[in-house]
């Protein structure tokens, strides 16, 4: 086997074992809709088996999404502190009511 044929040999083993992305979009979830509110996170909350992706805001209109894709409770915390991140630095000119996690998969 010539150089060439190794290459093109490595090249196919990697396409075939690349893996899509997360979608970030509520569209693509067959399960979906498991919600989580509240001031603080709780461990526990969805599980840690299902790879999911989840959605954050913080309860106020025109919040901005914030977005994570993981195993349960890994992916809700993600977008959870990414929201939080997003609050605390905005020098408090957000009305926020609660923070709010949904996710699905």
């Amino acid at each position: 086997m010539n150089i060439r044929s190794l290459v093109i040999a490595a090249a196919l083993t990697v396409a075939g074992t690349a893996v899509a992305g997360p979608t970030f979009d509520r569209n693509s979830w067959t399960n979906g809709g498991v919600k989580w509110t509240g001031d603080f996170w709780t461990e526990g909350n969805l599980g840690t088996s299902q790879y999911m992706t989840c959605v954050s805001v913080d309860g106020s209109i025109g919040s901005p999404e914030y977005w994570a894709a993981g195993n349960g409770d890994e992916a809700a915390r993600a977008a959870y502190q990414q929201t939080l991140d997003d609050i605390n630095s905005q020098n408090s000119t957000r009305n926020i009511m609660y923070i709010e996690v949904t996710c699905g998969f």
